[in-house]
Protein backbone atom coordinates (compact mmCIF):
# COMPACT_ATOMS: atom_id res chain seq x y z
CA UNK A 1 0.00 0.00 0.00
CA UNK A 2 3.27 2.19 0.76
CA UNK A 3 3.32 2.93 -3.33
CA UNK A 4 -0.39 3.15 -3.69
CA UNK A 5 0.06 5.76 -1.20
CA UNK A 6 2.59 8.12 -2.67
CA UNK A 7 1.03 8.65 -6.47
CA UNK A 8 -1.32 11.65 -5.38
CA UNK A 9 1.99 13.56 -3.96
CA UNK A 10 3.93 12.50 -7.18
CA UNK A 11 0.92 13.35 -9.44
CA UNK A 12 0.60 16.84 -7.14
CA UNK A 13 -2.88 17.28 -7.82
CA UNK A 14 -2.98 16.63 -11.25
CA UNK A 15 0.10 18.94 -11.99
CA UNK A 16 2.28 16.25 -13.03
CA UNK A 17 0.00 13.28 -14.34
CA UNK A 18 0.48 12.40 -17.99
CA UNK A 19 -1.13 10.61 -20.56
CA UNK A 20 0.04 8.90 -23.80
CA UNK A 21 3.83 9.14 -22.30
CA UNK A 22 5.46 7.10 -20.13
CA UNK A 23 7.43 10.19 -18.31
CA UNK A 24 7.61 13.89 -20.34
CA UNK A 25 10.48 15.95 -20.42
CA UNK A 26 8.66 18.27 -17.65
CA UNK A 27 8.46 15.52 -14.95
CA UNK A 28 4.93 14.59 -16.14
CA UNK A 29 4.22 10.71 -15.22
CA UNK A 30 1.28 8.23 -16.69
CA UNK A 31 0.33 5.90 -13.97
CA UNK A 32 2.81 3.29 -14.99
CA UNK A 33 5.27 5.53 -14.38
CA UNK A 34 4.94 7.24 -11.08
CA UNK A 35 4.04 3.65 -9.46
CA UNK A 36 7.79 2.81 -11.17
CA UNK A 37 9.11 6.35 -9.60
CA UNK A 38 7.49 5.11 -6.06
CA UNK A 39 9.28 1.60 -6.69
CA UNK A 40 12.59 3.40 -6.65
CA UNK A 41 12.08 5.59 -4.29
CA UNK A 42 11.07 3.35 -1.69
CA UNK A 43 13.72 0.63 -2.74
CA UNK A 44 10.31 -2.04 -2.73
CA UNK A 45 10.48 -4.47 -5.50
CA UNK A 46 7.98 -7.00 -4.58
CA UNK A 47 4.98 -4.87 -4.41
CA UNK A 48 1.14 -5.40 -6.11
CA UNK A 49 0.07 -1.64 -6.68
CA UNK A 50 -0.52 -1.95 -10.55
CA UNK A 51 -2.15 -5.27 -10.08
CA UNK A 52 -4.76 -3.04 -7.60
CA UNK A 53 -5.12 -0.36 -10.10
CA UNK A 54 -5.96 -3.00 -12.55
CA UNK A 55 -8.82 -4.44 -10.42
CA UNK A 56 -10.12 -1.49 -9.41
CA UNK A 57 -9.70 -0.18 -13.93
CA UNK A 58 -11.89 -3.60 -14.33
CA UNK A 59 -14.45 -3.00 -11.39
CA UNK A 60 -14.97 0.32 -13.06
CA UNK A 61 -15.41 -1.21 -16.65
CA UNK A 62 -17.54 -3.60 -15.63
CA UNK A 63 -19.83 -1.23 -13.10
CA UNK A 64 -20.30 0.65 -16.83
CA UNK A 65 -20.85 -2.56 -18.69
CA UNK A 66 -17.65 -1.85 -20.92
CA UNK A 67 -15.32 -4.14 -21.61
CA UNK A 68 -11.56 -4.75 -19.62
CA UNK A 69 -8.99 -2.49 -20.95
CA UNK A 70 -6.42 -5.30 -21.38
CA UNK A 71 -5.07 -8.73 -20.22
CA UNK A 72 -2.25 -7.62 -18.15
CA UNK A 73 -2.00 -5.14 -15.21
CA UNK A 74 0.07 -3.39 -17.28
CA UNK A 75 -1.97 -3.22 -20.22
CA UNK A 76 -4.90 -2.41 -18.49
CA UNK A 77 -3.40 0.72 -16.15
CA UNK A 78 -2.32 1.73 -19.52
CA UNK A 79 -5.41 1.68 -21.75
CA UNK A 80 -6.67 3.71 -19.13
CA UNK A 81 -4.48 6.08 -18.26
CA UNK A 82 -3.92 7.11 -21.88
CA UNK A 83 -7.60 6.98 -23.19
CA UNK A 84 -9.25 9.64 -25.13
CA UNK A 85 -10.37 12.31 -22.80
CA UNK A 86 -9.03 11.43 -19.48
CA UNK A 87 -9.33 12.88 -16.60
CA UNK A 88 -7.13 13.87 -13.22
CA UNK A 89 -10.56 13.18 -11.37
CA UNK A 90 -11.14 9.90 -13.21
CA UNK A 91 -6.97 8.64 -12.15
CA UNK A 92 -7.63 10.11 -8.73
CA UNK A 93 -10.60 8.11 -8.25
CA UNK A 94 -9.07 4.88 -9.61
CA UNK A 95 -5.80 5.48 -7.14
CA UNK A 96 -8.55 5.89 -4.24
CA UNK A 97 -10.20 2.26 -5.42
CA UNK A 98 -6.88 0.33 -5.17
CA UNK A 99 -6.10 1.66 -2.04
CA UNK A 100 -8.82 0.88 -0.54
CA UNK A 101 -8.59 -3.10 -2.10
CA UNK A 102 -4.61 -3.38 -1.02
CA UNK A 103 -5.96 -1.92 2.54
CA UNK A 104 -8.91 -5.00 2.23
CA UNK A 105 -6.21 -7.64 1.26
CA UNK A 106 -3.62 -6.36 4.02
CA UNK A 107 -7.21 -6.90 6.66
CA UNK A 108 -6.77 -10.57 5.28
CA UNK A 109 -3.54 -11.35 5.99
Amino acid sequence: MTILGMLEPIFAGGARWARRTYCAPDGKRCLLAAVDHARYETGATDDRAAEYLAVAINLRQLSRALPPLGDTPTVTVMGFNDAFRRSYAEVAEIVTKAKELAAIDAGRC
